[in-house]
């Protein structure tokens, strides 16, 4: 009797603690930035009725820039969100709708002509495959849509590409030429791999070609000034560090496409 008893508590306990463990659903915040599940919609008076209608956050692509979303709320309110930098690329197609729109991807590409490009950036950034020099080793647009072009002096190897980082060992003996791809462009890096190298640091030169473009040199800066005078690209002064300061950098150059061991 006493066993059958406590089967019986058994039985009348289960189902009880089966509800105490289910999840408990939370309402979402819409007024939060990044709160969104993706609705869209072309413009501002779709997007509104959209975001009554389903309860949810619905972006009004019609507003949509590269650094920029504008949500309908359901309850009626307005919400912007506000990058620091670019988070979504134009294809060319129409704006207003997803296909016009392709999220920012650094992650560089092998393309049939031999070049490496960026999944989608919005500088166009193309980087040069195997080549004689004198070599066009970059090449893209700046934030007015005006070219610019980066040579180097000798050629390039076929180069080591990893994510959003492109190697071309030994472009000169013991030295390694690195770009990096940023969201608003790259960085460029030197890599001296034996002191005999970096004696040879110091005649390294890489040639900047921005034609529609006036360029200024300030301070060990270089600046391409647009058709009002406006900044529009910039390469900034040479910096030098070692090994160990390199380890410490929240992205060491020498893991960038590292060399394979």
């Amino acid at each position: 009797m006493v066993a059958a008893l406590t089967a019986l508590a058994a039985l009348i306990a289960g189902p009880a603690a089966l509800a105490a463990d289910a999840p408990v659903a939370t309402k979402t915040d819409w007024t939060k930035e990044g709160a969104w599940n993706g609705a869209t919609a072309p413009d501002a008076v779709s997007a509104s009725m959209l975001a009554r209608l389903k309860g949810e956050a619905v972006e009004d692509l019609s507003q949509r820039t590269e650094s920029a979303q504008t949500f309908a709320l359901p309850d009626g309110q307005w919400r912007s969100d506000m990058s620091m930098g670019p988070a979504w690329v134009p294809t060319g197609g129409d704006p207003t709708t997803e296909a016009g729109w392709k999220p920012l991807d650094t992650d560089l590409v092998s393309w049939t002509d031999g070049t490496y490009r960026p999944t989608a950036h919005p500088a166009d950034l193309v980087f040069s495959g195997k080549a004689k020099g004198p070599v066009k080793v970059v090449s893209g647009v700046n934030s007015e849509g005006g070219a610019f072009e980066l040579w180097w002096a000798g050629a390039l190897p076929k180069p080591i590409v990893e994510a959003d980082a492109i190697r071309y060992v030994d472009v000169l003996p013991g030295i390694d030429l690195v770009f990096y791809v940023t969201g608003t462009g790259y960085e460029q890096f030197f890599v001296a791999k034996t002191p005999k190298a970096l004696k040879r640091t110091r005649k390294l030169s890489l040639s900047f070609v921005s034609p529609d473009h006036a360029l200024k040199a300030r301070s060990g800066t270089l600046a391409a000034s647009g058709d009002k005078g406006a900044q529009v690209a910039d390469v900034s002064a040479v910096s030098v560090w070692d090994a160990d300061a390199d380890a410490n950098r929240m992205n060491p150059v020498t893991d960038m496409a590292a060399v394979p061991t």
